[in-house]
């Protein structure tokens, strides 16, 4: 199974995120897939979309990118769907998106 989790740097209304829920969100992610997954990998990259006002508006993301063979984590679908749930909410976002064996997912 391959999972990726898109993490964001803006808030639904284009504004930069605090640094410190930025952080404490970056840190449950890491410390979960840590956990779970004994490791990811973290790609940088560049989103971008259009905002409330029609502007395209750009910003870094970062990829927590997972591959596992371990189907015995119960129930790791809805884990994950969870996980960005959670930070939709933390970080004041209109939708997180994340990708499981290449199906996209949003919350």
């Amino acid at each position: 199974m391959k999972f990726e989790i898109y993490f964001p740097s803006k808030d639904k209304d284009g504004k930069d995120l605090e640094a410190l829920k930025r952080f404490q969100s970056f840190h449950k992610i890491h410390e979960t897939l840590i956990r779970e997954f004994s490791g990811y990998t973290k790609i940088p990259a560049k989103g971008m979309y259009h905002g409330k006002d029609g502007k395209t508006v750009s910003e870094d993301i970062i990829i927590f990118l997972v591959y596992t063979s371990d189907m015995n984590k119960g129930n790791i679908k809805a884990n994950i769907r969870e996980l960005c749930q959670d930070l939709k909410n933390e970080l004041h976002q209109a939708s997180v998106m994340y990708t499981i064996n290449n199906e996209v997912y949003f919350v």
